[in-house]
C-alpha cells in the first residue's frame, strides 16, 4: 500500500531528524542545523494523518498540502546531511542501513504511486515529486559518502516518466 510507503519515508525522516538535534545538544552546540523541535513537531502533527480513520481522503488532502510542510521536510534533510558528515565514519553502518531501508521505502512508494495516480490527482502527484527529489538528493549524498551503491534511478524522475507513459 501507498500509504504504508509514504508513512515509513516520513518515519525515516523524522526519526534521524530527532538523532540530528540529539547529537547537536549533546556534542556539538556550534553545529548550526536548519531545523528545531517546532519544525519537527509540525511535521509530526501533519503524519497525523497516517493513523485517520478517512485514510484515503485525508490522505489526499495531506499530499495536496505538501508544499506547506515541504520547507520543514528540506531543512531536515538538509540537518541529516550535516549530521551525517559528523559521524559517517563511526557510524556507518547505521547510515547504510538507513540508505537501504529509504531507498527501499522510496522505491515502492513511487512504483505504487503510478497505480494510485488517477485518484490522488495532480496537485498531489507534483507535490510528491518535489518529495521524491529530496529524498533523491540526501540518497545520492549517502552514496557518495559512503561509496555504495552504483546507478541509481531518481524516484522523482522514475515518477514523472511513467505518468507520462
Amino acid at each position: 500500500m501507498v500509504i504504508k510507503s509514504l508513512e515509513e519515508i516520513d518515519d525515516l525522516v523524522l526519526e534521524a531528524g530527532e538523532k540530528a538535534l540529539w547529537y547537536q545538544q549533546k556534542y556539538d552546540d556550534r553545529i548550526t542545523l536548519p531545523i528545531d523541535k517546532v519544525d519537527l513537531k509540525r511535521l509530526k502533527d501533519a503524519r497525523q494523518v497516517y493513523e485517520s480513520e478517512h485514510r484515503t481522503e485525508d490522505m489526499i488532502h495531506y499530499l495536496e498540502e505538501t508544499p506547506t510542510y515541504q520547507r520543514a521536510f528540506d531543512a531536515t534533510i538538509a540537518s541529516i546531511t550535516k549530521i551525517m558528515d559528523k559521524t559517517i565514519h563511526t557510524e556507518r553502518g547505521k547510515w547504510i542501513y538507513w540508505h537501504y531501508r529509504m531507498e527501499r521505502a522510496g522505491e515502492t512508494a513511487w512504483k505504487k504511486l503510478v497505480h494510485a495516480a488517477r485518484p490522488i490527482g495532480e496537485t498531489a502527484i507534483d507535490a510528491l515529486v518535489v518529495k521524491f527529489g529530496s529524498l533523491d538528493m540526501i540518497l545520492e549524498l549517502l552514496e557518495a559518502r559512503l561509496g555504495i551503491g552504483g546507478e541509481r534511478v531518481g524516484f522523482a524522475s522514475e515518477l514523472i516518466d511513467t505518468m507520462q507513459v
